[in-house]
């Protein structure tokens, strides 16, 4: 896992904002974190994910060099600018090339999921690096979809905060930091404020990392939806269960469907009845006639759409079973398996147990996690594979 050994230390510290429309939101965090915590969290990476729109909120009362209230800030309180990276290179828009200039719809909310579980597997790579995220800004399903990407990926080392400003200062346009020399703000209603009234403090919120236990199972987010994740996750963490239609050569591995060529229908059919049987496993160095004639009858109870010929099989088998044959069997099974499952595939591989001779092969599985089940056609959306 992604973890500093006792010999490396974290050497970047990351801000990681979500926002819309008040960029306030990223100066008001780094104030807290950089002038009012101690000791102070100095981001080298100040990274925002947003709408075109809100990309241009940031860029113009933010980077902007000379009025940009991010560079007053720093001016301000003592912080270089110039060693902390923040720049166009480092403000993410949802949708990408064809950035989205607000969420309104399904589609956005989904883009945005998208975007931001990717973004956070990216950072959280680096096992070195340290990430801040703050959930205040945005659309709320914006900070859920952060926070819930901090479950999946979030270290031991990574926090989640939201910054909290006392009113009426919250969401006042002007306001972006307490400044050293206070200044008088008007309100809605045109009454004056003093910003030396301001209280800015970060609540932190504590949230369940599941990256541990979760392990390498969750495939990349940039190939991958926010869903599909989501869903991985799930099953990866709910007990495994195997489900075999020999009648339509599928198989169900949890919430997945899974359609098998004959052979490879028949192996693990083979070797899920020998496991309800309570038997030790096969020993691939010596099959014993009685192991092989099961397989034989386990491929010749096949559906309707069993290909090949039952007979060449059994000429195939005539002098035994070898350990090529069943090698090639359990390869293919794998092979199949992975295609469809990723990385949960391994819950439902033939498994070796055992040093040398006494190595022996099995399907890893208690059995009370196997069933032979139809399934529903309404789950074989896949293509029927040929043998």
């Amino acid at each position: 896992m992604n973890h500093p050994t006792e010999q490396q230390h974290l050497t970047k510290h990351i801000l990681l904002c979500v926002t819309g429309m008040s960029p306030q939101i990223i100066t008001e965090t780094l104030y807290a974190l950089a002038v009012e915590q101690s000791p102070p969290f100095v981001p080298d990476e100040i990274h925002l994910i947003t709408t075109s729109e809100g990309a241009e909120y940031a860029r113009l009362t933010l980077l902007d060099s000379s009025q940009g209230q991010y560079h007053s800030l720093c001016r301000e309180y003592g912080l270089d600018a110039s060693k902390i990276r923040f720049d166009d290179s480092t403000i993410h828009l949802i949708g990408g090339a064809t950035p989205l200039d607000d969420i309104r719809s399904i589609a956005d909310n989904e883009q945005a999921a998208d975007d931001i579980i990717a973004l956070v597997q990216q950072l959280t790579a680096d096992p070195l690096c340290t990430i801040h995220a703050s959930i205040a800004g945005g659309r709320k399903t914006m900070g859920f979809y952060l926070g819930y990407a901090f479950s999946l990926f979030g270290r031991p080392q990574d926090r989640i905060s939201h910054v909290l400003v006392s009113a009426p200062f919250e969401s006042h346009r002007e306001f972006f930091y307490p400044p050293k020399q206070p200044r008088v703000l008007r309100t809605r209603d045109d009454r004056p404020i003093s910003t030396k009234d301001a209280r800015i403090t970060l609540a932190q919120i504590p949230f369940v990392r599941l990256r541990e236990q979760l392990g390498n199972v969750l495939p990349t987010a940039q190939q991958h939806s926010f869903k599909d994740l989501v869903r991985q996750a799930q099953l990866s963490l709910s007990p495994a269960e195997l489900v075999i239609d020999t009648e339509a050569h599928l198989i169900r591995c949890n919430d997945y469907t899974v359609p098998l060529r004959p052979t490879e229908m028949a192996f693990i059919t083979w070797l899920a009845r020998l496991r309800l049987q309570d038997h030790p496993g096969i020993s691939r160095m010596n099959i014993s006639t009685q192991e092989r004639d099961a397989y034989l009858t386990a491929y010749s109870q096949l559906g309707k759409k069993r290909s090949g010929d039952l007979e060449r099989i059994q000429r195939a088998l005539k002098v035994g079973m070898d350990e090529a044959y069943f090698d090639q069997r359990r390869a293919n099974l794998h092979k199949t398996l992975k295609a469809h499952l990723g990385q949960l595939a391994p819950n439902f591989y033939v498994q070796a147990e055992g040093k040398h001779s006494m190595t022996r092969y099995s399907l890893k599985l208690e059995p009370e996690q196997i069933r032979f089940a139809p399934l529903d056609e309404a789950t074989n959306t896949q293509t029927e594979l040929s043998e």
